[in-house]
């Protein structure tokens, strides 16, 4: 599949500070997504399964659009609410990961950050400082990560051939006391973030993957 390639950006940060006044296409107000989330021991044999709902919301939340994440079982079972933010204007989309529970680890790795148009390269370095976190290792560290934006891969989206844009990351220091964490999302402009591989320390794979 032929890639398209322009450079965006040589340096950006992961956080958003506010959201303009473009209304989301990607991620329109109001829209619930499911997600199933497997981990994966050694990246190959699912060990855990459960459910993620994630719903947006036009209600601002600290600058940004509202987003909230319903934990499930697979029978249905709530686990955590959780209630964050994302972005979306003409040059960037960006979610804050669901950070509860088995997912705290997500605070140490690069949001889901697609920036436009679709098809650009992007090489970033940045930092966030974790003030206060699910994920006791990370509270009070500055964590420094970098990532890439501008493959592609074609993946099978419940019997649909789908091109999507892939980005890849991981955090570049205290991986002595926190560990190595590294991520890759699959992007597609019509439905978003179908995708998302974390790779942990442990060897184990976390995936997300976007329900029809």
């Amino acid at each position: 599949m032929k890639k398209i390639l322009l450079l965006c950006a040589a340096m950006m940060t992961l956080l958003c500070v506010g959201c303009s006044s473009h209304e989301p296409v990607v991620y329109p107000f109001g829209k619930t997504y499911t997600y199933s989330v497997t981990i994966a021991d050694g990246c190959v044999l699912p060990d855990t399964t459960f459910e993620i709902r994630m719903t947006t919301s036009k209600k601002k939340y600290y600058g940004q659009f509202g987003l909230k994440y319903e934990y499930f079982t697979l029978d249905g079972t709530p686990i955590y609410v959780e209630q964050t933010g994302y972005s979306e204007d003409k040059d960037r989309v960006e979610l804050h990961p669901p950070r509860m529970g088995m997912m705290a680890f997500t605070e140490v790795a690069p949001f889901p950050t697609y920036t436009l148009p679709a098809g650009c390269y992007v090489s970033a370095k940045g930092s966030i400082v974790v003030k206060k976190s699910t994920f006791p290792a990370a509270n009070g560290k500055t964590i420094e990560y970098a990532y890439d934006q501008g493959g592609t891969d074609t993946i099978n989206h419940y019997g649909e051939e789908i091109e999507c844009f892939t980005i890849t990351g991981e955090n570049t220091n205290h991986l002595d006391d926190i560990g190595h964490y590294r991520v890759t999302y699959w992007f597609h402009p019509r439905y978003g973030f179908v995708l998302w591989k974390y790779e942990l320390p442990d060897g184990k794979c976390v995936w997300m993957t976007l329900q029809k």
